[in-house]
């Protein structure tokens, strides 16, 4: 389509430039009818021939615009004969002021040319030049496989052609008759009016057309797109469901034997609270998973407020720690260090706390015999990097690869969601974590959350976190 409206804005331009031509033909061939003198019959002459060396120019270049086959020479010799022409126009040499024309035999010419000056050997030649690259022009129209122009522009292009050579060979002297072109260039107008007008009225039912298939196509690709969501939906439900099973059913497996257990007769104090240590054991890791489905399942929206970083990372670390038995906190040495522009951030302190929770959380069960676990902050010109790291067991390579993968976990009594949610929070805050670990040497998780450069940050602003 935006090759078509190339193609008719090219035809409009050609045809324009044709038609304000001879305009100018006939305002010299008016000044010709009326001039009183062999001077005001020059003028008329040359304003004819600056009217006829442009209209050649540009009946070659309508032919193009139509699409005709026009060898590039054959336009660059119609404008240097139109060129040529106007040279001749201006140097006043154009006709043979000395000369008479004798009356024409036709009467619609009028006696507009009997009297007037005959064209100068200059004004022949250039007249000649202007007028031979029309016919390749008008031949490739004709012959030219699936040109735009209707067969009435061809018939009119080819007599305005025809009888703007017959009025060369008038002011020439070499044929006794009037001059016709200022009469037929309104069948030129009129053809080329019509056929242009022709020519919008298709592009216009043709882009219509094209705009209800492209309807169509969208609407068709949109109902694709959500049959292919549902089914991407549907296997992302069925796989969720079989993992869940598979997670749930662990526990409960245990739970009910223990159930079993403890309905033997003959217990002993000792072996019924073994077996109500399971129940507990297990009640709690399924109030775990169901939490962290919970977590992942719902939509983030943060609710960004100042948060001083350095008193939401203590916050944390006492959270995470208070959930551990004394006999792994004591052997677990913590720092905290927090650059000081780095402490002030916009984020949801909810959100970003309980990311920083489940960070603590897996680098303290990651030291079962202790280690050291540390938790920095710093700034980036237009970032704050939260960066939790511990010496423990660390992860392999494929291990790194699949952390973050919801239910994927390495620890007997993880539930694999923990990292999932702390990008997810990271992700609702515009951000990314970044997870560098080593089998034996630790891991190190470094959370980044985008923020304005600092003159532009109300660090200032920041207020202790509830």
């Amino acid at each position: 389509m935006h090759a078509l409206r190339q193609r008719q804005g090219r035809v409009a331009a050609a045809f324009a430039w044709l038609n304000a031509s001879l305009c100018v033909y006939a305002a010299g061939a008016a000044v010709l009818a009326s001039g009183v003198d062999t001077s005001t019959a020059a003028i008329g002459i040359g304003i004819k021939g600056t009217g006829a060396y442009t209209a050649a120019v540009y009946t070659v270049e309508l032919c193009r615009a139509f699409g005709a086959d026009v060898r590039r020479g054959w336009l660059h010799a119609a404008y240097a004969a139109g060129f040529a022409g106007l040279l001749v126009v201006a140097s006043g040499e154009l006709v043979n002021e000395t000369g008479r024309l004798a009356a024409g035999h036709f009467g619609i010419g009028g006696p507009s040319a009997a009297g007037s000056p005959p064209l100068s050997a200059a004004g022949m030649v250039v007249s000649t030049a202007s007028v031979v690259p029309i016919a390749p022009a008008l031949v490739a129209l004709w012959r030219t496989h699936g040109c735009a122009a209707p067969s009435s522009v061809r018939l009119a292009l080819l007599l305005n052609s025809l009888v703007g050579a017959h009025d060369g060979l008038v002011h020439a002297g070499w044929l006794a008759s009037s001059t016709l072109l200022e009469h037929t260039a309104l069948l030129n107008v009129f053809v080329m009016s019509a056929s242009l007008l022709d020519g919008f009225a298709r592009a216009r039912t043709e882009l219509a057309h094209r705009t209800r298939e492209l309807v169509r196509r969208r609407e068709a690709l949109r109902r694709t797109e959500d049959e292919l969501v549902r089914s991407e939906q549907l296997a992302a439900l069925g796989e969720m469901s079989a993992v869940i099973a598979h997670e749930l059913r662990n526990p409960l497996t245990v739970i009910g034997h223990a159930a079993s257990g403890l309905r033997r007769p003959g217990l002993d104090a000792s072996e019924r609270a073994d077996l109500l240590g399971i129940l507990d054991e297990e009640a709690d890791r399924l109030n775990r998973l169901v939490t962290d489905l919970v977590a992942m399942s719902r939509p983030l929206t943060p609710e960004r407020r100042p948060v001083r970083i350095d008193e939401l990372a203590r916050r944390s670390l006492e959270d995470a720690r208070a959930a551990l038995g004394p006999a792994v906190r004591d052997k677990v040495h913590t720092e905290i260090d927090v650059c000081g522009d780095a402490d002030g951030v916009e984020a949801d302190p909810d959100l970003l706390r309980q990311a920083l929770v489940n960070l603590i959380d897996n680098a303290i069960k990651a030291m079962p015999s202790g280690g050291r676990l540390a938790v920095r902050a710093r700034r980036e010109r237009d970032a704050v990097v939260l960066i939790v790291e511990d010496t423990g067991v660390g992860m392999d390579v494929a291990a790194q690869r699949k952390a973050g993968t919801p239910f994927y976990t390495t620890r007997k009594d993880g539930t694999g969601l923990g990292l999932a949610i702390v990008e997810r929070i990271a992700r609702a805050h515009g951000g990314s974590i970044q997870i560098d670990s080593h089998a034996g040497r630790g891991t190190r998780v470094a959370l980044r959350l985008p923020q304005p450069p600092i003159g532009h940050a109300a660090t200032e602003a920041a207020q202790p976190t509830a």
